[in-house]
């Protein structure tokens, strides 16, 4: 959902005046980001074994706020497109990630 939502962000120009459909690209871009952090936390206990779950959310918060350091040198970039791309290509690895992971025994 996030990954398409993005893609359709690349088809706005900057300065647009389409601001509803903008918005509504972004909502559902946001929204599709959220769905995917929640299902992360609800699936996650079938993922990894019990007396692991407790460090397996240490390392994905610990890559988690590492990842979210470097948002604010992206946002600032005068190229308009590059948060764009990046956010394409963090929503496509995510999902590529995602279809890699296999339920515990």
């Amino acid at each position: 959902m996030a990954f398409v939502a993005s893609i359709c962000l690349l088809f706005f120009e900057k300065g647009t005046t389409k601001y509803v459909a903008y918005s509504i690209v972004l909502l559902i871009a946001r929204t599709g980001i959220s769905l995917g952090f929640g299902y992360v936390y609800i699936i996650h206990i079938d993922l990894f074994p019990t007396y692991m779950l407790s460090t397996s959310y240490g390392i994905c918060n610990i890559f988690s706020r590492l990842t979210s350091l470097f948002v604010p040198f992206v946002a600032e970039i005068e190229d308009s497109i590059l948060p764009v791309v990046s956010l394409i290509g963090f929503t496509f690895v995510g999902t590529i990630c995602s279809f890699l992971l296999r339920m515990k025994a």
